[in-house]
């Protein structure tokens, strides 16, 4: 049975809705959510992933198949191709208006009311447009291979080099309300030591680590908060553990540790974990992975204040027949986007969005 892990630069989303506001938070044994699956034409494909959700609970995500990556939006209950059909793209974020940032053909583009545009090309290489605020500005990188890369910043019809760290590869994740971004940059030519950073105003900030030599800042609210992941030993045989950033400081998150994965004999242990999404109200959303190089397990992870969840046991019976293994966006309505598989099909990864029940 496969690990599905679909999202991030160092190990790799997907679809639900989810939790209370802060105010009312649920305890973690209290919390349900109903589940609902957003299927693609399975027949062409091998299969979807999520990507982001917005405020109107409308899920990007990414198709595979033969022919390539396609970019999908949800529509209803169900997910639908982006155009054009006839050209590899992905759909990696969605603002409230609905537009939508990706690539299409290997070149940065957002769609307006499902119609593509391309943005401003960087030279002759690849872009990929990877976040966008609610103003329309979209951020993500050229890259001229699997360590190398700028971080970039597009406005209107110009694109904008963001400085880096001095590596090799840089990547710009995500961008709030205020213009503040997020993502990583590498600090070696080899393209190896990436820490998390913030541009500000144009300016490069290297947001530290929780005590290793590589950290990754995957989304920003409009508090300024940051999640992502980070190691916290010294080592490239260090594992990630999911972080929140707020206020100058860096902490970890509480970890999942020992679960029960339908299809599994025992329970199986989860050390690494990755932070991907932040809503208004610091709810979290992510996954958390065993280290096993042979039949690794992903978990749907969630977040809320100090607790932490497996998305699988909140979603009642539906976990007889659902195994949720990414968490890869959550909206202000505490919405979720996730990837996971049916128990039945576990080679086939699906698009899923949760809802409290």
């Amino acid at each position: 049975m496969p690990v599905l892990l679909n999202r991030r630069a160092l190990i790799a989303g997907a679809g639900l809705t989810i939790i209370a506001r802060p105010a009312e938070l649920l305890a973690a044994t209290k919390a349900a959510f109903s589940v609902t699956e957003l299927p693609a034409d399975l027949s062409s494909l091998s299969g979807t992933f999520g990507r982001g959700i917005n405020r109107k609970a409308t899920i990007v995500g990414i198709a595979t198949g033969e022919t390539g990556p396609a970019a999908v939006r949800s529509r209803g209950k169900t997910a639908w191709n982006l155009p054009p059909s006839d050209q590899p793209s992905l759909a990696n974020a969605i603002n409230d208006a609905g537009v939508i940032a990706g690539s299409v053909n290997d070149q940065a583009a957002v769609w307006e009311d499902d119609e593509p545009r391309m943005l401003a090309a960087f030279g002759d290489d690849r872009t990929t447009a990877y976040g966008i605020n609610s103003d329309g500005v979209a951020v993500g990188s050229a890259d001229k291979g699997a360590k190398s890369g700028v971080a970039l910043r597009w406005v209107g019809m110009k694109v904008v080099e963001l400085p880096s760290l001095g590596g090799a590869s840089s990547r710009a994740l995500s961008i709030n309300g205020d213009g503040l971004i997020v993502g990583y940059s590498s600090q070696d030519e080899a393209g190896d030591l990436v820490q998390a950073v913030r541009w500000v105003d144009g300016e490069v900030e290297d947001i530290g680590t929780l005590g290793g030599q590589i950290s990754q800042a995957m989304a920003i609210n409009r508090h300024g908060h940051i999640v992502g992941c980070s190691t916290s030993e010294k080592g490239f045989s260090a594992v990630d553990h999911a972080f929140r950033y707020v206020d100058g400081e860096m902490s970890r998150l509480a970890r999942l540790g020992k679960v029960k994965i339908r299809g599994r004999s025992g329970s199986i242990k989860l050390d690494r974990s990755v932070a991907v999404g932040i809503n208004d109200d610091d709810a979290i959303c992510g996954f958390s992975v065993s280290t096993s190089e042979n039949d690794p397990v992903s978990v749907a992870t969630l977040w809320l204040g100090d607790e932490v969840l497996d998305l699988n046991a909140t979603i009642g019976k539906a976990n007889r027949e659902i195994v949720l293994t990414s968490a890869d966006g959550i909206n202000r309505d505490q919405e979720l986007v996730c990837t996971g598989y049916l128990v039945d099909e576990p080679q086939v990864p699906r698009l899923f969005r949760l809802e409290p029940a």
